[in-house]
């Protein structure tokens, strides 16, 4: 579990006073998230990548503060997104078309904060250096139910492993993969 620094003065216009603390997600703003992953225990498939969550809650009920999961869920086979409410009505699912197998994989995931239903869109490998065509997403989601973030952890569990590197997240024109910007000048 990791808190974010959301007092950067790069980062001020996306954030907002939450529940818990200073927040990401104000409506009007988009953040850009984007990590390396490889189910490096395929085929054994089960949960890994990251939550998004709206503080940390220590002991048996961390779960309640989780609002988004990136990477792969239990019940599928490819890179996703998951809304999660624990069983709650905010709860949805998206799936992608790339299997989560041993390759490694640059996932690129963008949130579009609206007053309201989120939209969100992922990216499996996109050329560095470009912005990604929206039509070239490899999922869309239009009504993703509105959150905020402060916080993440990283993790897998059901057996399966995973590799994770390159944690990157902000706005567009800070945003970097490998050393070049990923908004062309």
């Amino acid at each position: 579990f990791r808190n974010l620094d959301v007092d950067r003065p790069e980062v001020a216009e996306l954030v907002e006073p939450g529940a818990a603390g200073k927040t990401f997600g104000r409506d009007g703003t988009t953040v850009w998230i984007s990590f390396t992953i490889a189910n490096t225990s395929f085929p054994k498939q089960a949960h890994g990548g990251m939550h998004l969550m709206d503080g940390i809650q220590l002991g048996p009920t961390y779960k309640k503060t989780q609002r988004i999961q990136l990477g792969r869920r239990n019940l599928g086979d490819h890179w996703n997104l998951c809304r999660t409410d624990q069983g709650g009505p905010a709860a949805g699912a998206w799936d992608g078309t790339v299997v989560s197998d041993a390759r490694p994989r640059l996932l690129v995931y963008r949130f579009e904060f609206r007053p309201g239903k989120e939209r969100a869109c992922l990216w499996v490998d996109p050329t560095p250096g470009r912005t990604p065509n929206d039509d070239a997403a490899d999922l869309r989601a239009e009504d993703v139910a509105d959150f905020r973030f402060n916080a993440v952890n990283v993790g897998s569990g059901g057996g399966a492993k995973f590799d994770f590197d390159e944690l990157s997240a902000g706005l567009l024109q800070h945003w970097s993969l490998y050393g070049s910007p990923i908004m062309a000048a």
